[in-house]
């Protein structure tokens, strides 16, 4: 046989080539014998069998992100109380978990909780079941993070879209969602997140706190600095928005509040002032919840 046609022999070949040789349709056995033959592995062969099987693999995941980009996740089948008591003493009285809605099995405190939240209440399962699964990432292999993070963020928006625009709880699910965006490193998405928590609330200080960390992080100190000075003119007494006033050099003596100045010879006097404290990430509209006891209606 001629090497041209062997060459159109490859050519012609077809099937899939795992370690065995696949059947080769031969223009010239074809036409003598209108059989098969053996097709030779070559290199070539070989390295297109794994790119392909790498555009499939890509193509799935692919597949699972789009798809997730209107779903919201489940909550997990293995999900026990004192998870869901470290995220908020209110999820296990959230629809779902153990109880229903405000019709059928409703929870004995469901009342104290809508006396605090009003009705949006019963949109916040969707938030327990987003800040579970994100706590829960490291479960899950990392090619499905994006897919995992959308999901987060689609139980996060539910709450958003299925409660009054001046729900209680709406700067805490504006401020997670900032910080997934920031996780999946969307800065633009996170900006706006953190922004619209600032609207909500102008005093609310993890709405400051993180953002402004990034900006620092960026290299925009002076950006950061000027956050961190709007939000002590909306919460004066926020000891983490002070440390980071100092932090990015800030002069206390320059904020003219009196509330600020006592705070500052607060934070100086206190033994613990390196860095932001845990109001930074914690959700503080929780923490008010925390604080309150349940009571039984």
């Amino acid at each position: 046989m001629s090497e041209r046609s062997q060459g159109d022999e490859r050519r012609l070949c077809t099937g899939r080539m795992r370690g065995r040789r696949a059947p080769c349709r031969s223009a010239q056995y074809g036409a003598i014998q209108g059989g098969l033959r053996p097709c030779p592995i070559t290199r070539r062969t070989v390295t297109m069998t794994k790119l392909i099987h790498q555009i499939r693999k890509t193509a799935a995941y692919t597949l699972l992100i789009v798809s997730s980009l209107g779903a919201q996740a489940a909550k997990p089948p293995d999900w026990t109380e004192a998870e869901l008591d470290l995220i908020a003493p209110y999820c296990i009285d959230t629809m779902g978990w153990k109880y229903g809605d405000a019709s059928t099995n409703t929870s004995p405190r469901a009342k104290h909780w809508v006396g605090l939240m009003g009705p949006g209440f019963w949109a916040m399962h969707h938030y327990c079941v987003a800040i579970l699964n994100l706590k829960r990432l490291s479960r899950h292999p990392k090619a499905e993070w994006p897919f995992r993070y959308q999901e987060v963020i689609n139980d996060l928006e539910y709450v958003v879209r299925n409660t009054k625009p001046d729900f209680v709880m709406l700067p805490e699910v504006f401020s997670r969602i900032g910080e997934v965006e920031l996780l999946r490193k969307d800065l633009t998405a996170a900006g706006k997140a953190f922004e619209r928590a600032r609207l909500q609330r102008p005093d609310y200080v993890p709405a400051y706190t993180l953002w402004a960390q990034t900006l620092d992080g960026l290299g925009k100190r002076s950006d950061a600095l000027a956050l961190v000075r709007e939000g002590l003119s909306h919460a004066p007494q926020s000891k983490p928005l002070l440390n980071l006033y100092k932090q990015f050099g800030g002069d206390p003596a320059r904020l003219l509040s009196p509330a600020v100045k006592a705070t500052a010879d607060a934070v100086d006097s206190s033994p613990n002032r390196g860095g932001a404290a845990p109001e930074a990430t914690a959700a503080s509209a929780s923490a008010t919840a925390q604080s309150t006891p349940a009571s039984s209606p």
